[in-house]
């Protein structure tokens, strides 16, 4: 056995490798054989040129571009270089439009790969190709690749960017189309382009005295990706007073008010839009994460009742996806909602009550539940589920006996990678897992109540806090279980507050964190342990 692996093949080479087979086949006149292997090479590299001569090569041998595509068949099955092949042979016989909206279906559904590098595809096509085509081409792209388009993607799309470029400076192309593809062209980062087609549309709208809002509001997208929010807060005001009514425009100028620090701002834009109409769910949303951001001074939890409001918002209407966008995002980097935070000097090791160790099973299921962070509590909640199925031993066989750390980085873009940490990690999921135990008992009297019950007020090492986390998660799922539990966290944190300067004591402040971002906590305990905090 060789003692280096083989290399594997490139694009170009897998290509060449189904063509070899495409040539033999069509010498020998079999024709169905020579349409899979060239199906195969298109689809293996869509840059590979000589894919493209035997394409040729096989229009001929047939008869023509139409007899060519009846080997190429555009049915559910069909390999998507089949489809490519078929976008060629349109373009072959002359049906442009047809070549060209299947070539983008094929890049919307494969964007990494290079299929407008196809000999046929070129920015002249904008010479024979309405403009309505091209910016329903750049549309569907503008919903699925991401603002901006990941950069990766940029290349295999430049041709893409190319025609739209053409179709723009195309005389006569209407210009309500022109601000469709600069939508197009700020995703995948000609930003200043954009802009200028944007701003010389509303300027000639204006010269002729019939101003729309499209123009402006593209605009002001072109702008905040260029990182101008003063320009982009005015033109979206104009387009505003062109359009009062529009709702997503208001919670534009919100977020925008948001990402400038400007909390204040963004409440009135959110009413605003909550006047037009008081049932959306967009306006309560930003509206709950403003007042929610206004308390925050640092990367620590601010005011936790709006955030919980926002919470339960995303859970109770599930198929909106705007509150848990805005919840995540004011979770992300705080301690405990997104962060599992590093245990405090000596606190590492648990001083579970004597248990046997996990079976491999219960191991397994926990190095497959463990990520790095969870993105919010509701998260955690479900994340957590593949401990579900194990019972108390092994759940607190996990907790004083944590599995060796996996082989692979359990805490991508976190800071904190050493065992400790992993150790840290392993139990705070161990917790939240506690939650999935015994689910069918009511949670007054259950065992799993009952089991984090005793970590909370056992004895103080790293499961007191994870198990007032896991605890606190319950509370976020379950509105009928706050007052239980803000109660049962109180408690515990009111002891270990006034341990501190009698006894050596580390729990106060890493309980603080928790009882900070519990549901239903009174106001004073809640301003003793921000106290406390502000202190240190």
């Amino acid at each position: 056995m060789s003692e280096h692996p083989e290399r594997a093949a490139t694009p170009a080479e897998a290509a060449e490798g189904e063509l070899s087979l495409a040539r033999i086949a069509l010498a020998e006149q079999d024709f169905r054989h020579t349409a899979t292997h060239l199906g195969n090479a298109i689809g293996c590299d869509p840059s590979h040129l000589p894919g493209y001569a035997l394409i040729g090569e096989l229009v001929d041998a047939v008869g023509g571009a139409g007899a060519a595509a009846e080997l190429f068949p555009l049915d559910r099955s069909a390999h998507v270089g089949t489809a490519a092949v078929r976008a060629d042979l349109y373009a072959r016989a002359g049906e442009i439009r047809h070549a060209v909206g299947l070539l983008a279906s094929i890049t919307a559904s494969a964007p990494e790969f290079p299929w407008a590098a196809a000999p046929w595809f070129a920015p002249d096509l904008a010479e024979v190709l309405p403009d309505r085509d091209v910016a329903e081409v750049a549309g569907k792209f503008i919903g699925d690749l991401g603002d901006p388009v990941p950069e990766e993607l940029r290349a295999p799309l430049a041709p893409w960017l190319d025609l739209v470029r053409a179709m723009v400076a195309r005389p006569g192309t209407d210009p309500s189309m022109v601000t469709v593809m600069s939508g197009f062209a700020r995703r995948l980062g000609a930003v200043d382009e954009a802009i200028g087609w944007c701003r010389t549309v509303a300027e000639q709208e204006a010269m002729a005295g019939a101003p729309t809002p499209i123009p402006l509001i593209m605009l002001g997208y072109a702008y905040r990706a260029a990182h101008q929010p003063e320009e982009t807060a005015a033109v979206w005001q104009r387009a505003l007073a062109l359009d009062p009514g529009n709702l997503e425009l208001l919670i534009d100028l919100a977020e925008l008010a948001i990402g400038a620090g400007d909390f204040d701002g963004a409440l009135r834009w959110a009413r605003q839009a909550a006047a037009l109409d008081p049932e959306h769910v967009k306006p309560i949303a930003v509206d709950l994460y403003a007042r929610y951001r206004r308390t925050v001074t640092d990367e620590r939890v601010g005011d936790i009742g709006p955030l919980i409001d926002l919470a339960d918002l995303a859970r109770t209407q599930p198929d909106q996806p705007y509150p848990r966008v805005l919840l995540r995002s004011a979770c992300a980097r705080v301690h405990w909602l997104n962060v599992v935070p590093a245990g405090t000097e000596g606190s590492e090791s648990p001083s579970v009550a004597t248990v046997p160790s996990a079976s491999p099973i219960a191991a397994e299921k926990l190095y497959q539940t463990v990520q790095g962070y969870w993105r919010d509590p509701l998260d955690a909640y479900d994340r957590s589920v593949g401990l579900a199925g194990l019972d108390e031993a092994e759940l607190l066989g996990l907790l004083a006996h944590v599995p060796p750390a996996p082989d692979h980085d359990p805490w991508p873009g976190l800071p904190d990678s050493s065992p400790a940490y992993w150790q840290r990690l392993a139990q705070a999921w161990t917790c939240v897992g506690i939650l999935h135990l015994r689910t069918e008992q009511q949670w007054e009297t259950s065992v799993r109540r009952g089991l984090l019950l005793r970590l909370l007020n056992g004895p103080e090492d790293g499961t007191v806090d994870a198990a007032a986390f896991a605890l606190c998660v319950s509370a976020w799922v379950f509105p009928r279980q706050r007052a239980d539990v803000a109660e049962a966290i109180t408690r515990r944190y009111l002891v270990a507050a006034r341990a501190v300067g009698e006894r050596p004591a580390e729990l106060r402040d890493p309980l603080a964190e928790v009882l900070l971002a519990c549901p239903a906590v009174e106001l004073r305990a809640s301003r003793l342990a921000r106290d406390f905090r502000t202190l240190d």
